[in-house]
């Protein structure tokens, strides 16, 4: 990809610049979570705000002059679909890859629902935060195999306390 950049292909700047901040970001404490898929310790999946933020860059680069002249899609409907199904495994409850795409044109439909998500859209927004719940509720995610519990009431403490002190710092 630098090879073309540098043989005069400008367009494809924008991508290789994307590969090396996903290149920056693979071993970066910060942009992962802490815990494997597997729930043991070590550099997990990127954590969601990360993945929004990649995500994203990926459709601006896509709905670039460049890119929109050679009709270039760089991501499917299916695989944003197949994204924010993942996404929810991992606690993001508001279709954060859906809506990112309609947000950039995709003719794309949220069909995609929980009981938690059902549950939260019958609650008006003033009565809870949407913040501090994903975060208990990533807790809850992160320890949902019965041998990994010990701790989570004093995980979720923390994080709530962290919350109201304006701080939120992932153990």
């Amino acid at each position: 990809m630098q090879g073309m950049v540098q043989n005069g292909e400008e367009w494809m700047k924008p991508l290789w610049e994307y590969r090396e901040m996903l290149l920056d970001y693979r071993d970066r404490e910060d942009k992962r979570n802490s815990r494997r898929r597997n729930s043991q310790l070590g550099l997990g999946a990127f954590n969601i705000d990360v993945r929004k933020e990649l995500l994203e860059k990926l459709f601006i680069i896509e709905n670039s002059e460049d890119f929109i002249q050679r009709e270039v899609e760089l991501i499917s409907n299916e695989e944003v679909e197949i994204i924010q199904k993942y996404w929810n495994i991992d606690g993001d409850i508001e279709n954060s890859a859906l809506l990112l795409a309609i947000e950039y044109g995709r003719d794309i439909k949220i069909v995609q629902s929980n009981e938690i998500r059902n549950i939260l859209s019958t609650i008006k927004m003033s009565d809870y935060s949407r913040e501090l719940f994903n975060r208990i509720y990533e807790v809850e995610k992160s320890r949902k195999n019965s041998s990994n519990r010990i701790g989570i009431l004093s995980e979720i403490e923390e994080r709530v306390d962290n919350y109201f002190k304006g701080q939120f710092i992932e153990s």
